[in-house]
């Protein structure tokens, strides 16, 4: 079995938030990304863009609640 990447896990995470009709939170969509892949190199403000770019390919709605993040903000996470 391949590691799962970035973009596998949000497909995932868009997924199930396109079947419960909400629009998707940046914050929530990126801590996703670190739960199930905690050793990603990215840093959050990277995964934000990624998320935002790819629910609204999708015709999700986003919710830009980055601040909710905190200082974590451009940093990576090891």
């Amino acid at each position: 079995m391949s590691p799962k990447t970035v973009h596998q896990v949000l497909k995932t995470y868009l997924e199930k938030k396109r079947k419960a009709g909400w629009p998707v939170s940046v914050t929530d969509a990126v801590q996703a990304i670190r739960v199930d892949l905690p050793k990603c190199e990215l840093e959050d403000d990277e995964l934000a863009q990624i998320v935002t770019i790819a629910a609204i390919e999708r015709g999700l709605g986003v919710a830009f609640d980055r601040d909710r993040m905190g200082a974590g903000l451009s940093q990576t996470r090891h």
